[in-house]
């Protein structure tokens, strides 16, 4: 696993946007925030590969000193959304979810594939997903299947899941 690094850069709303790669673990060095006035901090997750126990806690100590800032978190990988489902204050509860990874399979050849769902299309600024995503197998053409429990890993991102799955 590579070590967690962090770069940032500032978006064309001039907004300051992180982004994280690597695994989160005990040793994560996470940027201080403290002096940043930009109204929103964008997170993007997509490039962290695993976040372990001690990662867990490191990321709460972090994100707790600014709770007071307002988040917006991009490509969150589906580990994420799991440990959201177990720990409570992973992100703060008014926190924008602009896009998330959901895990998806393929039942004749067991291909496992994250697509990703983005504010606006696939879900709604109220929080309901509204695009249910129809994956194709790459490898054998059937249909995938997500591989979540639906009302559990929705809800864990404070979205209501779809009527009909």
């Amino acid at each position: 696993m590579s070590e967690f690094n962090s770069k940032y850069t500032h978006d064309a709303n001039e907004d300051m946007v992180f982004f994280f790669s690597g695994m989160i673990d005990s040793k994560a060095q996470f940027p201080s925030l403290r002096d940043v006035k930009e109204p929103i901090i964008r997170i993007d997750l997509g490039d962290v590969k695993m976040m372990n126990s001690g990662g867990i806690r490191t990321w709460i100590l972090w994100i707790e000193k600014y709770r007071e800032k307002q988040f917006s978190f991009y490509r969150i990988p589906t580990f994420f959304t799991n440990h959201l489902q177990l720990v409570d204050n992973l992100i703060p509860k008014d926190s924008n979810i602009a896009s998330f990874f959901v895990p998806y399979f393929c039942p004749q050849c067991d291909l496992d594939n994250d697509l990703l769902f983005y504010r606006d299309k696939e879900f709604t600024n109220s929080g309901e997903v509204v695009l249910l995503v129809k994956a194709t197998c790459a490898e054998c053409t059937v249909p995938m299947e997500p591989s979540i429990h639906v009302d559990s890993f929705f809800r864990a991102l404070n979205l209501r899941p779809p009527q009909a799955w």
